[in-house]
């Protein structure tokens, strides 16, 4: 009967111990996951162009590499630490898809603000933005008062390979080399985004190019809408 006893007393621990082992992890464990994933994402790029997705926070957040390495001041580990759980918050509450841009720290209060747009099936709708409302002081990432409304849905299949378009990409941009900002040192490099115009209702990729410069394409034909090349420079 002892036996039994035990053997049925490990059997219960071990369940316990197997049920505490799965399933998604909560609060720190939670942050401290994103947050390895986060670094992980963000080890140095190989290819010429990246897709600017860096990754997902929670159920509705995917987010830009701009995030967390932009331009400026890199948020510190403790920063980003405070970032990850400021977003999971935020997440909780959201009925739509964003992609987050940016973020600053408010140097009044050291309150987050960050910034967005709509994401549908891939796609970043550009004209409807988002922005925290920094006199809530609850986590939010709000619609803004002069967006466009959330889209309800785009059709994002059949659309051209995003990479069959890079050799075209650098090859446009090179006969621009005196255009493009640290084309000497870098060579040509970026990232790209499928977008989507609702005033247009057109589905584009747009390649951000050595930072200033821009080509877009149609997302379904392939072929060029729109060519800006800039170095940067400013003249009087």
């Amino acid at each position: 009967m002892k036996k039994a006893f035990l053997s049925s007393t490990f059997t219960v621990l071990s369940c316990m111990l197997i049920l505490a082992g799965c399933g998604s992890k909560t609060g720190i464990d939670a942050v401290d996951n994103t947050f390895e994933k986060i670094e992980e994402g963000l080890k140095p790029k190989e290819e010429p162009f990246r897709e600017d997705i860096a990754g997902r926070i929670g159920d509705h957040l995917v987010y830009s590499y701009n995030l967390f390495e932009g331009p400026g001041k890199k948020p510190t580990d403790a920063e980003k630490q405070d970032m990850i759980e400021y977003l999971e918050k935020v997440d909780r509450d959201l009925d739509v898809d964003l992609f987050i841009t940016g973020h600053i720290i408010m140097s009044a209060d050291g309150s987050h603000r960050f910034y967005a747009k709509q994401y549908v099936n891939g796609a970043v709708v550009e004209d409807v933005t988002f922005s925290t409302d920094y006199n809530d002081p609850k986590p939010n990432i709000v619609l803004l008062e002069d967006s466009l409304p959330p889209v309800s849905d785009i059709d994002t299949s059949e659309l051209v390979d995003a990479a069959s378009l890079i050799p075209e990409v650098i090859a446009r941009a090179e006969t621009h080399a005196s255009e493009l900002d640290g084309h000497e040192q870098k060579g040509v490099y970026g990232d790209y985004l499928l977008v989507y115009d609702a005033v247009n209702d057109v589905l584009a990729y747009e390649f951000r190019v050595n930072e200033y410069s821009c080509i877009r394409f149609d997302a379904k034909t392939g072929l060029v809408l729109e060519e800006k090349y800039w170095n940067g420079a400013i003249s009087d």
